[in-house]
């Protein structure tokens, strides 16, 4: 029973349908027959509201299957090998932050790109800027997304490091482009990433970086 609770949407679905069409058959059929049912003096418009219950059913699934099929970003971050990169350096452990991609749609996605669009409570003065792929080896690379229901690309988004002049923390984010101040004070900030892709509706997400003194955090907000 608990499982017909859960999917009694989909089962009333189906049974509609059903009916519809093989209510929408028997009608015709009948009609050109020439044969109405006794006590049915409105049968022509009961196959009339059937068809009508059976085209719109059609016509529901043709968009559900369209909007399924269209590529769709999604930007995640979460239990994922690739996401949390550590490391130790004199006695300290830094960590690597990154998000994953993924396409929620049937085709794939060209020219796929993710940017830092806001940083806050500080702002950054030539957003949004590009930020590195995972892998990535030289400036301008194109990536290309494909379907799939797990994180296939990843992009560094920002890294605490050890500068020994003065000796201190520092965070980094790590842009794609030169020539751009990419050091930050350690503190909390929210970031705002924008992923684009070709021929795709844009994709953003806030992510939340936190500090404690010591060790560095990041959530999706």
């Amino acid at each position: 029973m608990s499982w017909v609770r859960q999917h009694y949407k989909t089962i009333l679905r189906v049974i509609g349908e059903i009916v519809s069409p093989a209510w929408t058959a028997i009608s015709l059929v009948l009609d050109l027959m020439g044969v109405v049912p006794p006590g049915m003096a409105n049968w022509e418009l009961s196959a009339l509201i059937g068809f009508i219950i059976f085209a719109a059913s059609i016509g529901y699934r043709i968009f559900s299957l369209q909007r399924h099929l269209s590529p769709r970003l999604k930007l995640v971050f979460g239990d994922f090998p690739s996401c949390i990169q550590r490391r130790r350096i004199n006695d300290h452990t830094l960590t690597l932050f990154r998000v994953g991609l993924i396409n929620q749609g049937g085709r794939t996605i060209e020219n796929v790109q993710v940017s830092l669009e806001r940083l806050e409570p500080q702002s950054i003065p030539f957003g949004p800027i590009k930020l590195w792929f995972m892998h990535q080896r030289q400036p301008g690379e194109e990536f290309s997304l494909h379907p799939g229901t797990e994180p296939s690309l990843f992009v560094d988004v920002i890294e605490d490091v050890f500068v020994n002049d003065p000796p201190k923390r520092v965070f980094n984010l790590r842009y794609a482009v030169s020539g751009v101040p990419n050091a930050i004070e350690p503190g909390n900030y929210r970031l705002i990433l924008l992923a684009e892709g070709q021929d795709v509706q844009p994709c953003r997400k806030a992510f939340l970086v936190t500090w404690n003194g010591e060790h560095v955090n990041f959530v999706e907000e």
